[in-house]
Order: structure tokens, then sequence, then C-alpha cells
């Protein structure tokens, strides 16, 4: 399934404003039922072979790999274009670095037909993987799980947008965390004289937004996967993404640019 539009355009905005700075023309599309019915047929046909050569696609790592096959089929791998997949979403397979699906994407172990697989094997070397550092870590699992099981037990399922939760819930959870924290810090450290107290209502003093930054910028506190580290300009820097391609005679993807903020 494509994921929710406003994700992507989270994702894609930064990159169509760099190309717009740069005046190269972007444009967008919608994945839709139709698309998934025809194999993706008219995305390649009527939009990229009259639109563009670099292509990013923001869809779960299923329905990318049954996009790139119908490339294949359609002859979009000679070299003519190129397809860039933001890899986000997480699954229980793609969580661990060392897995067959982070290293080997394209291969599918419950393919019976072989030929399939060497044709994913082909198309992909036409990709470049734009991932977020993987949430690995036992922490990282334990939330997964928690958010899971509580959106079960109260019957909020259908706000689930994954099969599991990817990096999009946990940067959310992350910057909310951050932000309570400072919070407390804040309201923590008003002396006693700065609080009026109002019958039974205590009033704090105004917050005060340079003050508040101050407590966000330079600190580390723990996150979903790992700690939240902030440099003195309140941006986090603990957070980097790795550009990986495919070796052609391996099939495995080799990291070739991390990109650190």
């Amino acid at each position: 399934n494509p994921k929710p539009w406003h994700e992507c355009q989270v994702l894609l905005r930064p990159i169509a404003l760099t190309f717009a700075s740069n005046q190269i023309r972007s444009d967008n599309r919608k994945i839709t039922s139709h698309d998934i019915n025809d194999n993706f047929k008219s995305i390649f046909i009527d939009f990229i072979s009259n639109n563009a050569s670099v292509s990013l696609w923001c869809v779960n790592p299923q329905t990318f790999r049954s996009a790139i096959l119908t490339a294949h089929q359609l002859g979009f791998i000679n070299g003519e274009y190129v397809f860039i997949y933001l890899d986000t979403v997480l699954t229980q397979e793609n969580t661990d670095e060392k897995s067959l699906a982070v290293r080997q994407p394209w291969y599918n172990s419950k393919e019976e037909n072989n030929q399939i697989n060497e044709n994913a094997h082909r198309a992909f070397e036409t990709v470049l993987f734009v991932r977020q550092r993987l949430y690995t870590g036992e922490r990282f699992r334990r939330f997964a799980s928690n958010v899971v099981d509580f959106a079960r037990e109260t019957n909020r399922t259908k706000y689930l947008i994954h099969e599991t939760i990817g990096t999009d819930e946990t940067n959310f959870y992350d910057a909310v965390v951050t932000y309570f924290k400072a919070l407390k810090t804040h309201y923590t450290s008003i002396n006693s004289q700065e609080i009026t107290n109002n019958s039974e209502t205590q009033i704090y003093p105004t917050l005060d937004a340079n003050r508040f930054k101050t407590i966000i910028c330079n600190r580390s506190i723990e996150g979903v996967n790992k700690n939240i580290t902030m440099n003195q300009i309140c941006d986090r820097i603990d957070i980097g993404y790795t550009i990986f391609d495919m070796n052609p005679d391996t099939g495995e993807l080799e990291v070739k640019i991390i990109l650190k903020q």
C-alpha cells in the first residue's frame, strides 16, 4: 500500500524544494488502487516516461518491489531511468540490519518462480535506497509492541498506518518526549515565589520562549531507540541518513554515502 500522502509530503517536500532551487523541474503523483490493479503500468507509461528520468518512491517495500518488476517488464531499466526508494517503513523483517530483507530487498524467499527473483535482482540495479538509521534495539521493539497493544486494547487499530511502527512514528514520539521533558525541567525550576496561589489553583508565570529554548538545546535525553541529542541551535544531531546502492555481483546493498545532521 502507498504511504499516507501527508507523510510522503513531509519526506519529499525538502527534496522538491532543493530541485526547484537548482531549476530542476519536479512533479508528484499519488498511487491509486487503479495503479496497483494494473501493476503500475500507467505510472511508467503515462507519467514517468513523459515527465522524469529520476523518480522517488514513497511506498512500502512489497509495493515498491512489485512496481520495479513492472519497470523491468516495460524496459525501464535500460540506464535511462533511476529510481530512488525512501525506505522508512519498518517491518519485523527489516529492523535487523543483518537480515536478508535489509541486505537483499529484491529477493523474496516465498517466490516460487526463480525467474521473478532474477528479474527483481536486475531491476534493483537501477535503484538507490535512502534509509534513516534503522531502529534495531530492544528499547524500540518494546515501544513498537506497546503502541500496537494499546491500539488494539482501545479499538484504534484503524489508526495503525503500517504493519508495524516506522521512523515517522518514532521521530514524532521523540519530538513529543523532548518537548514535555523540557516543559518539566522548566516548571520544576521556577522559584516558588514566582507562583501565584489563587484558591486551589496555582498560576505559573508566562512561559518565556527564549528561556525554554535554552532548555531544549545542548542536551541529551532517552528516546525510543537511543538518546535524543540536541546541539546548541536545537537541531537534533543523532539522526542520519544512509544511501545504499546494490552490488550487481553479490546482490547486496552497499553503503555509498552517510549523511549526518
